[in-house]
C-alpha cells in the first residue's frame, strides 16, 4: 500500500474560505461521464472529503449539511435526492487501464462499496484498491470545487474536468477528438444527439 502524505485538502470549517481543488484520477474522469449533474458534483464532493484519509481510513462521513453546501444547495437539504445518487455511485464502474512491466492491466471497481445516511450524518467507503489510485492517481486533473458550484449542466460539468486536465501538460491541447469520442465524454450518447443541431 502507498504511503500517505500530507496533503492541501482543508478542514471542512475551512473550506468555504479557500479555493477546494480536488486531485482527481482521469479514469475516474472518463468513467462518470454518464453520471447527471448532481451525482457528478456529489462524487467529487465526497472524494475532497475523504482524500487525506483514503489509505488509513475505510469508512468516511461528512455531516448532511455540509455536503450539501459543498454542491452548491445553501437552501436545500433534499435527502431522497442524495439517497438516489449514492445509489447511482455504488452502480457505477471505473475502469483502468495500465502498463506493468510491459503488459496490459485491466481493472474495474464500482466508484462507493457502501452508502448510509443517519441522523444527518453521511457515511460512505471506497474499495481499497480504488482508495489507493484516487489518492495517488497515475494521471489526474486538479478539479476547483468552486467552479464546479457554478456549473448548471452534467454537460458542462463533464467537458470542464475533460479539458481541465490538459491545462498545465506539455500538450496544451486536447489534440483531435472524434465526434464519437466528444459525445462519449461529455455524456450525450443517447440517440436524441444523433442530430448534430442538437449536440
Amino acid at each position: 500500500m502507498p504511503k500517505a502524505r500530507k496533503t492541501s485538502v482543508a478542514p471542512l470549517d475551512q473550506q468555504s474560505a479557500i479555493e477546494q481543488r480536488l486531485k482527481k484520477s482521469v479514469g475516474a474522469i472518463h468513467s462518470s461521464g454518464n453520471l447527471t449533474l448532481v451525482q457528478r458534483k456529489l462524487a467529487n464532493v465526497l472524494l475532497y472529503s475523504a482524500y487525506d484519509n483514503l489509505l488509513s481510513k475505510r469508512t468516511h462521513t461528512i455531516p448532511v449539511s455540509i455536503m450539501c453546501s459543498m454542491l452548491g444547495w445553501e437552501a436545500s437539504n433534499n435527502i431522497e435526492l442524495l439517497k438516489e445518487s449514492l445509489l447511482a455511485l455504488q452502480q457505477t464502474t471505473i475502469q483502468f487501464n495500465l502498463r506493468e512491466e510491459g503488459h496490459e492491466v485491466w481493472e474495474s471497481m464500482t466508484m462507493l462499496s457502501y452508502a448510509h445516511i443517519k441522523n444527518g450524518v453521511c457515511t460512505w467507503r471506497y474499495d481499497e484498491a480504488l482508495a489507493e489510485k484516487l489518492y495517488d492517481p497515475a494521471m489526474f486533473a486538479l478539479i476547483n470545487l468552486k467552479v464546479q458550484r457554478q456549473l448548471d449542466t452534467a454537460y458542462a460539468l463533464n467537458l470542464y474536468e475533460n479539458l481541465y486536465r490538459f491545462r498545465n501538460t506539455n500538450q496544451g491541447s486536447t489534440g483531435e477528438w472524434s465526434l464519437e469520442f466528444f459525445r462519449e465524454i461529455i455524456g450525450a450518447t443517447a440517440e436524441y444527439y444523433d442530430e448534430y443541431s442538437e449536440l
